[in-house]
């Protein structure tokens, strides 16, 4: 489940899993099957917001929100990250 926490980290890193891996290989706050969760989601997010998707994707998107992000205020956060 992606929170609050896993998304600042990621923030703080700017999204760079080697930088993250590097400093900190045996964190337990996140890892790198999160890692790739929220990097696949901002992705998908931005095929969103740059008018490139079809309604199913839009769709399957939604749904697979609401499955991985714990809350509104993660939610959010974390469409605050889509560049």
């Amino acid at each position: 489940m992606i929170t609050l926490d896993k998304l600042n980290i990621y923030k703080n890193y700017g999204g760079d899993v080697d930088g993250w891996a590097r400093m900190n290989a045996n964190s337990k706050d996140i890892n790198g099957e999160d890692w790739h969760l929220i990097s696949s989601l901002l992705q998908d997010l931005f095929i969103v917001k740059s008018g490139l998707a079809a309604e199913a994707f839009i769709l399957e998107l939604d749904n697979k929100l609401v499955e991985n992000i714990d809350n509104e205020a993660s939610m959010t956060f974390l469409r605050s990250l889509v560049k």
